[in-house]
């Protein structure tokens, strides 16, 4: 390794210890060598220390905080990374072997400083084209704004945990007004929105070079509501001193239960802060509403009572103009991003394993339908058609799974019916008892899971 390394790769890490392991082997593993891993320690304990110390390599650095922040313990590792390029690597997720050999050569061809790719999230079988495109900034916060910003959070979005870039830009951080790269209350976006702030291009790899482990994310214990969950409490403690109500202070929906919310309440304030390029992208205030509204639903399918967060959503809905309010009633908020979709399809797996279901319909041609035939080979190798009512639907496909009218159901031998609207499931299961009135009716389930 040479003095200064070409990659610093940034390791924060508070209480995961089972999983820190596998991180550093994925470094290890790497085919590109100049490279220093500096790990974080925020834990509570010593576990985290006795792992690294298995690693005897010059090239891991070791730091022991403690009870910083989850955005000061980033920041702290930044503060000792020196390397001509720097990118972070979540403990609960590990890089794929060539991922700084690509990286290398990319920023030694391309005049760019800026370097994102594709989060492998949920582990599915999807396909990467591993074409190289360049984006400016502005295009990058339009495509966030504009296309739901939990659909994998926008995979050329560069958050650090998905890019790379030249310390030049964290230079440039420092000497703004806010100071530093890592900002509370979720440091991947925080950064993203400086990067953007400061450098006017990057380029995204279409390659998913990181995989990630959801199951210990701090945002499941928020999106589920684990209130008495540790990795909640600490999170509270450590981030917002016991004020919980900051993390969306700044956003129109005064609730921090729903990760949209907070992120968007991060844009707000450091668009006001900072201005520049940011000043120049109000929020999709109907995007807005919208992505708030499927995060609710899709809680709420996990058994979580989201009373106050509908009220706060309506309180902020009501204060909008009557064309907003308008729009946000009449659009059709079934068509849901992959996201969200995702969380859809592991439960109704279960489902449907649960009910042993041979031959399945689904009711309803949208995002949750389309996901569950293309990302589930499980669910796919089931599902006899798609329904729907819709004229400009029928006669389609997803994959080879044809979209028919639900008048067909009753000639097929079905024996579970997966209802994927997320606005009508009431009314379409009394369609479906009309349908069988004289018939054995299939099992029925619904995409908002009340029934499960």
């Amino acid at each position: 390794m040479s003095e200064t390394p070409y990659f610093s790769v940034i390791l924060p890490t508070r209480n995961r210890s089972e999983f820190v392991g596998n991180a550093i082997e994925s470094m290890l593993a790497q085919s590109f060598n100049d490279w220093e891993l500096i790990v974080v320690d925020n834990d509570v304990t010593e576990r985290t220390r006795f792992v690294v110390e298995k690693y005897n390599d010059i090239r891991i650095k070791y730091f022991r905080t403690g009870t910083l922040a989850m955005h000061d313990n980033w920041e702290y590792g930044l503060q000792h990374a020196t390397g001509e390029y720097i990118t972070v690597l979540e403990d609960k997720a590990r890089y794929s072997s060539d991922i700084l050999a690509v990286l290398y050569t990319h920023f030694e061809k391309h005049e760019v400083k800026i370097i994102s790719w594709a989060l492998n999230i949920f582990n599915h079988n999807i396909t990467y084209t591993n074409s190289a495109t360049l984006y400016t900034s502005e295009e990058v916060l339009q495509f966030f704004l504009s296309h739901g910003t939990f659909e994998t959070m926008n995979s050329i979005s560069p958050r650090f945990i998905n890019s790379c870039c030249h310390r030049s830009i964290i230079e440039l951080a420092q000497q703004t007004s806010i100071g530093r790269v890592f900002a509370a209350y979720a440091p991947d976006y925080t950064s993203m929105f400086m990067q953007l702030y400061l450098y006017d291009k990057l380029l995204y790899i279409d390659s998913a070079f990181t995989l990630v482990d959801l199951s210990s994310s701090n945002g499941q214990d928020f999106f589920a509501k684990r209130k008495n969950s540790t990795t909640y409490k600490d999170f509270i403690e450590l981030s917002t001193k016991g004020n919980s109500e900051n993390l969306a202070s700044h956003a129109p929906i005064k609730t921090y239960h729903v990760p949209v919310n907070i992120i968007i309440s991060e844009f707000i304030h450091m668009q006001k802060v900072l201005g520049g390029r940011l000043s120049f992208f109000p929020i999709d205030r109907l995007n807005y509403y919208t992505d708030n509204y499927n995060l609710i639903r899709a809680s709420e399918s996990l058994g979580v009572d989201n009373a106050e967060e509908i009220l706060a959503l309506e309180e902020a809905l009501s204060k909008e103009c009557g064309h907003i309010q308008r729009m946000y009633k009449v659009k059709e908020r079934s068509d849901i991003g992959p996201g969200v979709a995702s969380f859809f399809i592991k439960i109704i797996e279960g489902a449907i394993k649960k009910s042993g279901a041979k031959k399945v319909a689904i009711w309803g041609a949208n995002d949750i339908a389309r996901h569950l035939i293309y990302e589930s080979e499980e669910i796919r190798a089931i599902v006899e058609i798609v329904v729907d009512k819709n004229p400009s639907r029928i006669g389609g496909a997803y994959k080879d799974v044809n979209i028919n009218h639900p008048d067909c159901l009753s000639s097929l031998n079905i024996d579970l019916i997966v209802i994927t609207s997320l606005n009508y499931a009431t009314d379409i299961e009394l369609e479906i008892k009309e349908i069988y009135q004289n018939v054995h009716k299939p099992k029925v389930i619904s995409a908002n899971l009340l029934d499960i």
